[in-house]
């Protein structure tokens, strides 16, 4: 073999090489890229439909709007934490559903890495609506509150009115309303607002007030003023008359959108206790405008170097701390009673025995008679000498 042909052979090698290198490297690329992406579509739970769209929704609130292009950077979060990037093409398809309620549009997006396109995703975009339920509404308030969310937005929804609401599978509700004056049904989603904790202070008082989302509105504003009104605290006075004459009087008020509400259930409230008052001889009241008080034994806390007088309620109007008044035992000195004279016990004589004491009467005649007797005698004797 000539030198010659032996070159031919030694490059024909080297670019069968190149080519077999080349062309494992881009299948192994290819095998590389298609498993992340399944695992990011694994990852935000797409599922298929029958027409092998990946689906994937999007719950907005009730009276939001929605920005489409948003919408995708949302969904391509995940896309770009694993190096690639979802673009949509002009392949795409009109909307669905109810319109109101559920829209579906979607089409043929390209994923792309390093710029570089490695992919196509047939994807069905759904987007639903949902209501947030504030966590201090019961399970049994759910449709009540759905059906006057809706008619709240119904002017944004584009609809005349709500006709039925009634519970679906899992958290979704059936809604029945008129939309074009044609009865339409469509979808909701319902997300139980989770439990928050709320703390207010009233700084002008020092009134404290903890309790959770489930019992208060998030928004919930504590309104605390000492009470300076006459009519008021002629009300207390009369009401503590025989309890206490030292006290402070509140009017403790919850408010919502500038309205007076009440707790769904006890709260805490904290009363800060004056420096002079026994903290072993306290007791709270809520008095009534008809003077009638109900009381309660606080517990005593301190924060902050200051000491508070802690009790749970659910109603709120005029509270009253109060250092109850000491009750002192008046002694009552005891009588000397009079020796009682002892009388002589009467003896019971059985009738029917013979009763053998000699009467005083008796006794008495017989010392009388006897010297009779004897005088009467002697006479007789010196009758008869003479």
């Amino acid at each position: 073999m000539n030198l010659k042909t032996r070159n031919i052979i030694v490059l024909i090698m080297i670019i069968c090489a190149v080519l077999l290198f080349g062309t494992t490297t881009v299948n192994a690329t290819d095998v590389s890229d298609e498993q992340n992406i399944n695992n990011i579509i694994q990852k935000l739970n797409l599922t298929k439909n029958d027409d092998g769209d990946y689906v994937y929704v999007y719950y907005k609130e009730l009276g939001s709007s929605v920005d489409y292009d948003n919408l995708l950077e949302d969904l391509n979060k995940t896309f770009k934490e694993q190096g690639y990037e979802l673009r949509s093409t002009e392949q795409g398809y009109g909307g669905g559903g109810d319109l109101i309620f559920t829209v579906i549009g979607g089409g043929l997006y390209d994923v792309y890495k390093n710029d570089v396109k490695c992919s196509e995703l047939p994807l069905q975009r759904q987007i639903k609506t949902k209501i947030t339920i504030p966590a201090d509404v019961n399970e049994t308030q759910y449709i009540e509150y759905i059906t006057n969310k809706i008619n709240e937005n119904k002017d944004y929804l584009g609809i005349s009115s709500v006709s039925k609401v009634e519970k679906a599978e899992n958290n979704f509700y059936n809604v029945s309303y008129i939309w074009d004056l044609e009865e339409c049904d469509g979808e909701i989603l319902v997300v139980k607002e989770e439990k928050k904790e709320i703390k207010k202070e009233d700084t002008t008082t020092g009134v404290k007030l903890e309790s959770t989302s489930a019992i208060l509105p998030s928004n919930v504003v504590l309104s605390v003023e000492k009470v300076t009104k006459q009519d008021t605290l002629n009300i207390v006075e009369k009401s503590l008359k025989d309890v206490s004459n030292e006290y402070v009087v509140y009017d403790i008020t919850l408010l919502q959108d500038n309205a007076k509400i009440q707790p769904n259930g006890k709260v805490k409230i904290s009363l800060p206790i004056p420096s002079n008052y026994d903290t072993e001889n306290l007791s709270v009241f809520r008095v009534a405008e008809t003077g009638e008080k109900t009381e309660y034994k606080p517990t005593v806390t301190t924060t902050d170097n200051v000491k508070y007088a802690v009790v749970e309620t659910d109603h709120f109007s005029t509270y009253v701390l109060a250092e109850k008044q000491v009750e002192t035992e008046t002694v009552t000195p005891p009588v000397e009673e009079t020796p009682k004279t002892e009388e002589t016990p009467k003896v019971e004589t059985n009738k029917s025995q013979k009763d053998e004491t000699p009467k005083t009467g008796t006794v008495e005649a017989i010392y009388f008679i006897l010297p009779v007797i004897v005088i009467s005698a002697l006479g007789v004797v010196l009758f008869k000498k003479h």
